[in-house]
C-alpha cells in the first residue's frame, strides 16, 4: 500500500496522508486541543511545517499561558453552497 519498489522513501502524497492521520488522532486523543511543538518533535519535523496540515484540518491556533495550542472546533461547520434558482 505505502511501498515504492524504486525508493526506500515514501511518496509525498502518502507522507502527507500519514501526517494528517497522526494529527487527527492526536487531536482526538487530546480532546481536540493539542500542542504542535510536541507532535513536531515526535515526527522530527519543524513546527512551521505542520501549520499547513493544521490549516487543512481546520485547526485554529490558540495561545494559553505562553503555550501555543491548536484546537479543532467540534462539531465542524462547513460553509454551505448557495445555489441560484432558475426562473
Amino acid at each position: 500500500m505505502f511501498s515504492n519498489s524504486d525508493s526506500k522513501r515514501l511518496p509525498e502524497e502518502k507522507e502527507t496522508l500519514l501526517i494528517n492521520y497522526v494529527l487527527v488522532l492526536t487531536l482526538f486523543a487530546d480532546d481536540y486541543c493539542s500542542d504542535p511543538s510536541d507532535i513536531a518533535n515526535h515526527l522530527k519535523i519543524n513546527v512551521v511545517a505542520l501549520q499547513p496540515f493544521y490549516e487543512y484540518l481546520c485547526g485554529k491556533p490558540v495561545h494559553e499561558k505562553n503555550v501555543a495550542l491548536v484546537t479543532l472546533l467540534v462539531p465542524l461547520v462547513f460553509t454551505s453552497v448557495k445555489r441560484k434558482r432558475r426562473s
